[in-house]
């Protein structure tokens, strides 16, 4: 699945779906993905993914989205991501 698909299916607000194929996108890609997307839309896409995947992905975007996702999600998930991030990650965040 490429940019072009996640953009479809956010246009459509078929979020079900959409969560079902990021399932099958790796980490790595979901974070340029998500890049690329306008701010909205990002949000939108990280809150569909588990807990596992969101956390990977947000140790992978760069640190401009990271700030507008830590600022659209609740205090509590964002604490939840840091806490689950690998060291070298927190630091980096909180730099």
């Amino acid at each position: 699945m490429g940019i072009e698909r996640i953009e479809e299916l956010l246009q459509e607000k078929n979020y079900a779906l959409l969560k079902k194929e990021l399932e099958e996108i790796q980490p790595a890609d979901i974070a340029e993905m998500l890049d690329e997307l306008e701010s909205k839309d990002s949000i939108i896409v990280f809150r569909l993914l588990s807990k596992e995947t969101a956390v990977d992905v947000f140790s992978r975007i760069s640190a401009d989205r990271q700030m507008e996702i830590s600022m659209m999600v609740s205090e509590e998930e964002l604490i939840e991501i840091i806490d689950e991030l690998y060291f070298d990650d927190m630091i980096d965040y909180l730099e």
